[in-house]
């Protein structure tokens, strides 16, 4: 296993590279958020919309909950799996004075490694957010680093500041696939 440690020198400008450490050095991992809340949200939304009258205008907090390893068979040249390592992610339901969900709110530790499946080769990123839904739209925006793929996005991306689920926003992005290569 390989694991991914960025260092200060990631930027656009110089390729976005971090550098390769030993597992020892999970703890300083930082990297990912991402797409694995669109799967969460339509789940966390509606655990939001039972909870809300009951809870009137106070906030909710609840476990994220399990995510399974998935695969990724065409976001890269080559196949890939996502395994969850590392799952403490939590999400506070906002409501207003009626009790229904105006936001959420992701956050947590959440480290994950990307195998490329074909070779066995992996990454560790850390996509410990945070992030927000906005409940009326299904607006996602992060402001950490997390994970990123699907329609827009070329590859599977890591993004580091502000960005939405098209990928716009401040910050830089790194190119996951090319770090398997």
């Amino acid at each position: 296993m390989r694991v991914w440690v960025p260092d200060a020198s990631m930027t656009p400008e110089n390729g976005a590279r971090g550098s390769i450490a030993g597992a020892a050095r999970i703890e300083r991992e930082t990297v990912m958020r991402s797409t694995i809340a669109r799967s969460a949200c339509a789940a966390i939304l509606l655990v939001g919309l039972l909870a809300g009258p009951v809870l009137g205008g106070r906030p909710d907090r609840a476990f994220g909950g399990e995510i399974p390893d998935f695969d990724l068979p065409d976001v890269c040249a080559f196949p890939l799996t996502i395994h969850i390592v590392v799952n403490n992610e939590y999400v506070t339901t906002f409501f207003d004075e009626d009790g229904n969900p105006e936001s959420q709110l992701l956050q947590g530790r959440l480290i994950a490694e990307v195998i490329r499946s074909d070779t066995g080769d992996s990454v560790v990123l850390n996509a410990s957010g945070p992030a927000r839904i906005d409940a009326a739209t299904g607006d996602f925006t992060g402001y950490g680093h997390f994970l990123q793929w699907g329609d827009g996005i070329n590859g599977l991306l890591l993004f580091r500041g502000q960005h939405d689920f098209d990928g716009n926003g401040q910050g830089s992005a790194l190119d996951v696939c090319a770090l398997l290569e």
